[in-house]
């Protein structure tokens, strides 16, 4: 039944006209903006101020979900040791279950919502592979995927999709619920929200503490004596200590040889 259906539609490259054109043809009066970061340096109509002026005066309503529907997390225990969000344990959180409730009582009171993100194919964003999954596998809710051009799949057709988008199809030792399963899993690996590397981190570290020296140290203890360069080139120092001394970032920040006191992260 269309009328008591959750959609879903990507923003990415689609012009805003096309984008509200949408919206009105299935009727859909609800956004329920689910980024992490609900702003886009790339599609400036997108972000949140602007998108909330524009939808209000085409009399659409828009609901700030991110926080309970959002792909990252701001708790260390729901990413892997390589820094990947884990979308089964952000599927067990208090907020997240909160932020369904309040999808099913907005549908349960007659409005069309539409889970909003950036991506344009639903397959690569967690409006499918983090919501759509939940509510499809826990909740029996097929949610209604709007393509680039404003057809219709539904969540069970686009996991159907995944396996060929893995290349799937011909695996001879995989039955077919098996493909689905697999395909799922590798489309997560490939996509989920991944955190910055931890030597990005160490090099904002090691610059912060090159600004606080540099006007009377000059140099720093890191893995023999670097000198501190001008500020303009300070960004590039993280890159230095690296190929002074051969090791990664990484091994730096844990090595006896740092005796920067580093922040916390």
């Amino acid at each position: 039944n269309i009328s008591m259906t959750l959609f879903s539609i990507g923003y990415a490259t689609k012009p805003l006209e096309e984008f509200l054109k949408q919206l009105g043809h299935y009727n859909i009066d609800v956004i329920a903006d689910i980024r992490s970061v609900p702003y886009s340096s790339a599609f400036h109509d997108y972000t949140r101020e602007p998108l909330q002026r524009i939808l209000k005066a085409n009399e659409l309503h828009y609901v700030y979900l991110g926080k309970e529907l959002g792909p990252r997390s701001s708790d260390p225990g729901h990413y892997d040791e390589t820094g990947q969000v884990q979308f089964d344990r952000l599927r067990l959180r208090p907020d997240f279950l909160l932020g369904i409730d309040r999808l099913r009582n907005g549908l349960s009171k007659g409005h069309k919502v539409a889970l909003m993100c950036a991506e344009k194919d639903a397959a690569f964003c967690h409006r499918s592979l983090l919501v759509g999954y939940h509510l499809l596998h826990e909740q029996n809710l097929d949610v209604q995927h709007l393509t680039f051009s404003g057809e219709l799949e539904s969540q069970t057709e686009l996991e159907k999709r995944l396996i060929s988008i893995r290349q799937l199809e011909q695996d001879l030792f995989l039955a077919e619920g098996e493909q689905a399963a697999e395909a799922y899993r590798q489309q997560l690996i490939e996509h989920s929200y991944r955190k910055p590397r931890a030597t990005w981190r160490f090099r904002w570290a090691l610059t912060a503490h090159a600004r606080r020296v540099q006007t009377g140290l000059g140099s720093l203890p890191i893995g023999g004596s670097i000198t501190c360069k001008p500020r303009k080139n300070i960004v590039y120092l993280g890159d230095l200590v690296r190929r002074s001394t051969g090791n990664s970032m990484g091994c730096l920040w844990h090595s006896h040889h740092c005796s920067i006191n580093l922040p916390q992260f």
